[in-house]
Formats: structure tokens, C-alpha cells, sequence
């Protein structure tokens, strides 16, 4: 599990008790991780076909001939290329207008990239091994559909752009990153995460916060209905 191996590579190190052995003993099994990851069966796995021994028996494996020496020259990809890919359109349009998650190279970037001597190229139509963002897309909708999947049954879904900021600090926790592997994306980026700093929620779900005082009536209640969105990091708790 994605969870199990952030766990084993020290990514949740400051969430309290979230250890492989704790996770391992209460492994959570949500129907909202089915939603968003599960993907179809492999074909040939624990295949009944028998094999043809007939057809095996005047086969003999023969050892490769030398024919020429090949020198291999190992290129830093993550330096000089970009890659770029969009969704298809959310199904319900945000209160901001929003309905697209895009990640692009806009003209000043591909200027800037120019400037340093590097070459644009544009990745050909349907070749979809050539662009790396696609995987990243992919591995981003399918976090983002479990947790739409997990918020709470009365979330005005047309607040779902706001969950995004959290939606991909979680993400980046549990993956690692491609320039520094014995880390997470987020702790190449932006440093260790502290959990004790800046607590994590639930996403969607539905909460309580408190009114001060000189906001509500001398018989107001002390609390209001609402929903949890994402953290700040621009406060403490």
C-alpha cells in the first residue's frame, strides 16, 4: 500500500503513532480507496493454460554473439525537459468558476527555457509513453477521486477546487521524489513536514468551528456548522 511504504521510508515521521507497525495492526480497508485506485486484473496471472511441451522440445537456447561494443551516456532528464498534460473537464463547475486541472508551460516559461539553450519540443499527438505528466495526472485524479469519495454526504460539491492545496501536500507525502528518492516530493520541495505545526484533517469533512464572542448574540450559540477544506501554512495550528 502507498500509505505502508510513506510509512517504511520515514515520510510520516511527525504524524503521531503512524508507524508500519501501527498501520500494518489496523490497516484501514475504505471504500474510498477502491474508488479512486482500483484498476482492472492483469491478464495471465496464475494462468491454467497448459504449456506445449512438444512445441519445447527442440528449442535450445544458445548463448549471444559479440558484435559490437555500445557506450552509454546517462542524460538528466529532470534538467532539461518539461512535460505538460490536462484533464477533461470536472463535472461540476466550482463557485470560483473553476473546471479544469492543468498542468502547463506558459510562453514565458518556454522563453526561459530558450534563453538557457534548450530546445521546446512538444510531445506527438496520442503518444502517451512519451509524456511522463500523464502518469502524474493519473496518479493525481485517482487521489483526488478517493477523496472526493470520503467527504461528508451533505459537502456542497461546488467548493471541490478547495480542496485541492491539500489534496496535493498529501500526495506528495506518500510519493517520493524523482531527483532525491530517499525522500518525499514534499521534503524536496518544501522541507520535512511537521505535523505538530500544521495538523491534517479529513478532507470535506463536516465540523463544528467556534464563534468568538464578540461575533455572536448575547444568546447566540457557540458554534457554527461547516465543513474542513485544507490547512494553512501560514498559521501556526
Amino acid at each position: 500500500a502507498t500509505l505502508l511504504t510513506a510509512a517504511k521510508n520515514g515520510n510520516l515521521i511527525t504524524f503521531p503513532g503512524m508507524t508500519p507497525e501501527n498501520i500494518n495492526k489496523h490497516f484501514p480497508e475504505s471504500d474510498e480507496t477502491q474508488k479512486g485506485h482500483m484498476r482492472q486484473s492483469r491478464q495471465g496471472v496464475r494462468s491454467t493454460k497448459v504449456p506445449d511441451e512438444d512445441a519445447m522440445l527442440g528449442f535450445k537456447p544458445t548463448p549471444g554473439v559479440k558484435h559490437k561494443d555500445v557506450y552509454l551516456r546517462v542524460f538528466d532528464a529532470t534538467k532539461k525537459s518539461m512535460y505538460t498534460d490536462q484533464s477533461g473537464p470536472f463535472p461540476i463547475k466550482s463557485r470560483r468558476k473553476h473546471q479544469y486541472i492543468m498542468i502547463a508551460a506558459p510562453e514565458e516559461f518556454k522563453q526561459a527555457i530558450r534563453e538557457n539553450n534548450c530546445r521546446v519540443e512538444l510531445t506527438p499527438a496520442d503518444m502517451h509513453r512519451r509524456n511522463v505528466a500523464e502518469k502524474a495526472m493519473q496518479t493525481f485524479k485517482g487521489h483526488f477521486k478517493s477523496v472526493l469519495a470520503g467527504v461528508s454526504d451533505d459537502f456542497p460539491m461546488r467548493e471541490w477546487d478547495e480542496l485541492l492545496p491539500q489534496t496535493v501536500l498529501t500526495l506528495n507525502l506518500l510519493r517520493q521524489s524523482h531527483v532525491a528518492p530517499n525522500i518525499s516530493a514534499y521534503a524536496y520541495h518544501h522541507g520535512s513536514f511537521d505535523y505538530n505545526r500544521m495538523p491534517l484533517a479529513p478532507m470535506g469533512c463536516a465540523v463544528q468551528f467556534h464563534v468568538k464572542r464578540d461575533r455572536r448574540k448575547t444568546w447566540g450559540e457557540h458554534s457554527m456548522d461547516g465543513w474542513y477544506l485544507k490547512t494553512s501554512d501560514e498559521h501556526y495550528r
